[in-house]
């Protein structure tokens, strides 16, 4: 319907973001509304009208509606937020936010939604930092994101533990081995209550990347999103779920990640070749998650966060990580449930530095007892265990060598364990097991051996206990006394 005859008092242009003035007394002001954004492009409108709103994009009340504003010159390029009416005047999304649906999105679990994902992310560089994903299941192949930064996407939800993609939900629909989102070298992003999932069986990439080409040039925030399989567990995919090279300060608050991964690679991993930086994760909640391919200089903070096995026929255990060279992963406050398998199994090949578990709690949510051990610890240097109960379980930690070195363990029990430390043995002279653990079992806190040659002072050091060789070859303990080291006479043998 043309509005040539409409004559609406002369108002200054008003700027993005902000309503027209509907008019006084009933008169129609310079705003003026139609059904769809296909109605307003085919309508002559008077040259004083400064705004007009739509009831949809492609249909009245499809969640497409927006407020546009007359630009004063052809926009070079013309892009997806800007529209030509008949009358041949310009006008351009007047929202602080850009919403997919404004654009030519669907979240109708069925059209590709490739073209207005790419437009939304163009939409970056051009002065929207905030986009919104309305409820719906928006599928794609792929969505870029790489080189942006200062952005932030919301959605109306994306947890939903029953894996029916509820809430607003991107579902990637490759069946390679590429990447289905990337947000490479970004600087500063934001993904909240959003959903990231995959549809195409045979998908084995990786369903988000964040890498970074520099070292440490990123800085990303995951509030509230949920990863998983869409439809459920089966047909189970190898495949990496978050993936990043270079990162620093990734953070993830209330994510969950379920369903991600059943096999060889990871829910969570990164480049055996470079990975630095710190990981954080916040009230998370994973079933399963198996992190793989981490070198040194990346730190892991888990604070508060609960781990599940995945389902029959995949990995039984909460947690588990096998890489190469770790630097640190720290454990506060978490929980971990029903594991057949270790719940927490730190599985590495070469050397696992600063591993902290503190305050955890671990064991059955039912009385099946089928927690079999608590914690696995392969090749650690550095790790400390500090005030853990774990309940149902056969062992409480199990340490495998051929080196453990900077073991700790204070204030932790273990009520219902058979072993509460398995293969002790393993433990050098570094290593500390007491100060206020329940536990089965004894074990002797073991002093530092030192050389002849590499005692220190013993003025500086008055009090100091070790164990230096003796005449037999063993070894026999010794007391930095009145200015020196002193040999401790051993007594008859008494086991």
């Amino acid at each position: 319907m043309p509005f040539t005859d409409l004559k609406p008092a002369t108002l200054a242009v008003i700027p993005r973001g902000r309503v027209g003035d509907p008019g006084a007394a009933g008169a129609p002001g310079d705003q003026i509304s139609f059904n769809t954004l296909a109605d307003a492009v085919a309508t002559n409108i008077d040259p004083a009208v400064h705004h007009f709103r739509t009831g949809g994009y492609g249909a009245a009340g499809d969640g497409g509606d927006e407020l546009y504003y007359r630009l004063g010159a052809t926009p070079v390029p013309a892009k997806a937020w800007h529209a030509q009416t008949a009358d041949g005047g310009w006008w351009e999304i007047a929202n602080y936010q850009l919403n997919l649906l404004a654009i030519g999105g669907k979240g109708d679990d069925a059209t590709n939604n490739d073209t207005a994902f790419a437009a939304w992310a163009d939409a970056i560089d051009h002065g929207w930092s905030l986009l919104r994903l309305p409820y719906g299941k928006y599928r794609c192949s792929r969505f870029d994101l790489s080189g942006k930064s200062d952005f932030r996407i919301v959605g109306d939800g994306g947890i939903d533990k029953n894996h029916t993609g509820k809430g607003s939900t991107i579902i990637i629909t490759r069946t390679d081995n590429a990447a289905g989102i990337k947000a490479r070298n970004c600087k500063g992003g934001m993904f909240e209550h959003i959903g990231i999932t995959w549809a195409g069986v045979g998908f084995t990439g990786i369903l988000l990347d964040i890498s970074c080409d520099v070292s440490g040039d990123n800085a990303l925030s995951f509030s509230y999103v949920h990863f998983y399989r869409y439809g459920g567990a089966a047909p189970y995919t190898a495949l990496t779920c978050v993936y990043g090279k270079n990162c620093c300060n990734v953070l993830f608050t209330g994510c969950q990640f379920s369903h991600c991964n059943y096999g060889a690679v990871a829910t969570i991993g990164s480049d055996s070749s470079a990975a630095t930086g710190v990981w954080t994760f916040n009230k998370c909640w994973f079933i399963y998650l198996n992190a793989a391919y981490v070198n040194p200089g990346l730190t892991w903070h888990f604070g508060a966060c609960h781990f599940e096995p995945s389902p029959t026929g995949a990995p039984a255990g909460g947690f588990s990580i096998a890489p190469n060279y770790f630097e640190a992963v720290n454990h506060d406050g978490c929980t971990c449930a029903d594991a057949t398998a270790p719940g927490i199994w730190f599985d590495t090949t070469n050397w696992f530095g600063g591993g902290f578990i503190n305050g955890s709690i671990g064991g059955d949510t039912d009385v099946s007892g089928d927690v079999v051990t608590g914690i696995r610890a392969d090749h650690i240097f550095g790790a400390s265990f500090n005030g853990n109960l774990w309940s149902g379980v056969t062992n409480g930690i199990i340490l495998n060598g051929p080196f453990l070195s900077e073991f700790t363990c204070t204030g932790g029990s273990w009520p219902n364990a058979t072993t509460a430390i398995g293969n002790p043995q393993f433990m050098d002279r570094s290593c500390n097991v007491s100060d206020g653990n329940s536990m089965p079992g004894i074990y002797p806190r073991r002093l530092q051996s030192v050389a002849l040659a590499q005692l220190p002072n013993a003025t500086t050091f008055a009090g100091g206990i070790v164990t230096v060789p003796d005449a037999t070859g063993g070894e026999c303990v010794a007391i930095a006394s009145g200015g020196s080291w002193k040999k401790v006479a051993l007594g008859a043998t008494v086991s």
